[in-house]
């Protein structure tokens, strides 16, 4: 890249403010003609990737980030893209195949460990930084501290804002290590809420002691450990700005944001085409009111045309102030600088997600190992021997889809049935929907009847009343006929609350290949469960505990 001021200095209005906006297009192998015509008019500068619309594998999105950064280089004035993807782990991650997925920022909060999250966050780096990616749109420092409402979703790392922001400088620590941007997300903060901000507008009324306190809190922290790159949340925060969401408010932006925690990095909007911006503000009027707000790249997936010919009329009004649009130009330049220019070969790229994949799974599964957490062992049930002859049925939902910003459903097959039967061959498993009939659940019951040891897990009872149904059920039948059950919150860690008669209970914070795998070893007595809760289960334990009763220690291996 030539030099910023220079550079800036010979672009046109419509190519600064393409520099600003960024959007999607639906192909895993091309470049698509109206990503080309784009890039020729300098209408957009950055590209926001899709599981289900851009990767098949590691390598193939490699290839593809590789053809669209070599397509912007003839292209315009040869202006590198900043090529954007959710990688979060967990339940949020994008490229599945030829990739690691990790435990998850949930899992990641229950090891309790400073070390586990950066050799999440290098691991996770290094694998984003030989498919191209400039910023991984990673970690989500959002706490869980409204301990009136469910625990919603596995993307928190806990509901102490101290940690979240100790276990987010860590991530960020580890993955800009490596080349590769993070990027704090949502600001200022969302505590669990119902409300998705797909879909609606939010409002976190707090006092600003509060907000600073909880939610803003991990931010200033990643702020200060260096962090690149931040995400705003469509919501609103009357004590900053009493009219405006933190998208597009001037206020919190360009006020609170840049003056009083003084953050001079990139920032990007969430996407505005959610229906929190979308459906209160419009498109065109929330790209104008983002830039004016300070954000440095308005995020619009699906087509950012008119929001650019909006822009530019705001600009020629005078309504769009061109230190602003100059100002933020000059930050996406100086962020490309540093992230969009070197392009990792296939060969590198091989090495990395096959050669090493072994290695990087191993960062991932000690992890999942340290995030398993027992809740209750009060029958004794724990560690599981079962007998030659004794018969083991798994219940649980399959890998079902619980809110927006979750791939679950896209993953490989569920694993714990398969991990359980390399320990034990007379295993059986029933899968169920989220809200099981009643003819279901009598099946399901006849199934246990003739089991010896029952595992159950559950999923989001506090949404979903029949799995408690179920489980009162099956909790009755186990205590009458002698049976040996477990139950397991695969999910919301407030399961529990809604069946609190289950006496053996673990916490997997997930359902995906490395926890279901860490779940088995520890139910089985081969690694021991060191896992603490990172949030509280309502009414029945604080954050921070785990089982303390005896347990016989795993064997040492010879």
């Amino acid at each position: 890249m030539k030099d910023i001021k220079k550079l800036i200095s010979e672009m046109t209005l419509e190519e600064k403010l393409g520099q600003l906006f960024m959007e999607y297009m639906e192909d895993k192998y091309n470049v698509l003609p109206h990503i080309k015509d784009a890039l020729d008019s300098g209408r957009i500068g950055s590209i926001i990737y899709f599981s289900g619309c851009n990767v098949e594998d590691g390598l193939q999105f490699g290839e593809l980030s590789a053809k669209l950064q070599a397509e912007a280089g003839k292209r315009g004035r040869g202006i590198p893209l900043v090529l954007a993807i959710d990688q979060e782990g967990g339940q949020l991650t994008s490229v599945r195949k030829l990739a690691t997925i990790s435990p998850g920022n949930m899992a990641i909060g229950a090891t309790d460990s400073i070390k586990d999250a950066e050799n999440i966050g290098r691991m996770t780096g290094r694998q984003m930084k030989v498919m191209n990616v400039s910023v991984n749109l990673a970690p989500v420092v959002d706490s869980a501290c409204n301990l009136d409402v469910p625990i919603v979703s596995n993307r928190v790392f806990g509901s102490d804002p101290r940690r979240v922001g100790a276990m987010g400088a860590a991530y960020v620590k580890g993955c800009q290590a490596e080349g590769v941007a993070a990027c704090l997300k949502h600001f200022p903060g969302q505590a669990n809420s119902e409300k998705d901000t797909h879909w609606h507008l939010d409002v976190i009324d707090k006092p600003l002691a509060q907000l600073e306190k909880n939610e803003l809190l991990p931010f200033k922290m990643g702020i200060d450990a260096g962090v690149d790159s931040l995400l705003t949340i469509h919501a609103i925060f009357p004590a900053l700005d009493k009219k405006l969401p933190a998208t597009l408010s001037e206020k919190i932006i360009n006020g609170y944001l840049r003056k009083t925690l003084g953050f001079k990095k990139l920032i990007i909007s969430d996407d505005v085409y959610m229906k929190a911006i979308k459906n209160h503000y419009g498109l065109d009027e929330a790209a104008y009111l983002a830039i004016k707000a300070g954000v440095d790249i308005v995020m619009g997936a699906a087509d950012t045309k008119t929001m650019h010919k909006y822009c530019i009329e705001q600009v020629r009004k005078g309504k769009l102030s061109m230190d602003q649009v100059n100002e933020s130009v000059a930050r996406v330049l100086e962020f490309k600088q540093k992230y969009c220019t070197a392009i990792a070969t296939p060969a590198q790229a091989k090495k990395v997600l096959i050669t090493n994949a072994a290695a990087d799974e191993k960062v991932s599964q000690t992890v999942a190992d340290h995030a398993i957490t027992v809740i209750r062992n009060n029958a004794g049930v724990l560690p599981l021997k079962p007998g030659k002859k004794d018969k083991i049925v798994v219940i649980q939902p399959g890998n079902i889809r619980l809110e927006m910003s979750d791939a679950v459903n896209l993953y490989d097959k569920n694993n714990l049935v398969e991990e359980i039967k390399k320990r034990h061959d007379n295993v059986r498993e029933v899968v169920i929907g989220l809200e099981p009939n009643k003819e279901e659940i009598i099946s399901i019951l006849d199934t246990c009847f003739i089991s010896d040891i029952i595992i159950v897990g559950t999923q989001h009872v506090y949404r979903h009343p029949a799995q408690k149904t179920m489980m009162d059920d099956i909790i009755k039948l186990a205590e009458s006929k002698n049976k040996k059950l477990i139950t397991v919150a695969l999910r919301s860690t407030t399961d529990l609350a809604y069946y609190p008669e289950a006496q053996t209970h673990l916490v997997s914070y997930g359902n995906w290949a490395c926890l279901n795998k860490a779940l088995v070893k520890v139910m089985f007595g081969e690694i021991e469960a060191v896992g603490k809760l990172p949030v509280p289960i309502k009414g029945l334990y604080k954050t921070g505990y785990s089982y303390k009763g005896k347990m016989k220690k795993p064997a040492k291996k010879k």
